[in-house]
């Protein structure tokens, strides 16, 4: 039978049970507040300013398991005792990497042969498309100290959350995507502490290439 709609709002013509419309506004309840609650975990996960960035300091060496731009495996045992510089980012990025990475080129340059006594590391943050091929490609472009590291989504994703890298991946919609994140280059001495960071604009400069030689005098 078709209801006017006066008698579509009436309680007394509802064919439902009083006690299951009266749950209704509790379920709903219960689902907003399951996603509020979702919302805050994800925010406190990819929030950049919800992150406390590693202190100078902190040993920043966590257990990594991945691949080099050359297809070989690499882990911690890799690095040695020598000290480090980390950077993190992806091929597909359209400005801050490749700017990133020129500038840092000009500092290993201006390092002489003291380069060869430290790591110079990309790691992507975009393992989907980064495979080992792609990074040997594209940094071959920048310097031949620079070593590429790319791996399985959950082992980059565990060595991401060991060095504390924020990073989001930002749909668009042409169904591709880019992946926000952090910029900042880490000095890691040999023993596997943060001993200094190189911000963005600061890399190609004096103040980079003398917090590099600082870490290399320590």
């Amino acid at each position: 039978m078709k209801l006017r709609s006066a008698e579509w709002l009436s309680p007394i013509r509802t064919t439902q049970p009083a006690t299951l419309v009266r749950a209704a506004p509790a379920r709903v309840i219960v689902a907003m507040l399951a996603i509020i609650t979702m919302a805050m975990v994800v925010r406190v996960a990819w929030d950049p300013s919800l992150n406390d960035p590693p202190r100078i300091g902190a040993r920043l060496d966590p257990q990594i398991s991945l691949i080099d731009q050359n297809g070989h495996p690499f882990t911690n045992a890799e690095f040695g005792s020598k000290p480090r510089l980390l950077l993190f980012g992806y091929t597909s990025c359209p400005d801050i990497c490749p700017t990133s990475l020129a500038a840092l080129s000009e500092n290993i340059s201006e390092l002489g042969p003291d380069a060869k006594k430290l790591d110079f590391v990309f790691v992507t943050v975009d393992p989907q498309r980064d495979t080992p091929a792609r990074l040997k490609s594209y940094l071959s472009a920048f310097s031949p100290r620079l070593i590429g590291l790319t791996g399985k989504p959950g082992a980059l994703s565990k060595a991401l959350d060991g060095y504390h890298v924020f990073r989001a991946r930002r749909h668009g919609s042409n169904g591709d995507y880019s992946v926000d994140h952090a910029s900042t280059a880490f000095l890691i001495s040999g023993d596997g502490h943060l001993r200094e960071t190189v911000k963005e604009d600061e890399l190609g400069t004096k103040v980079a290439l003398a917090k590099i030689r600082h870490l290399l005098s320590s």
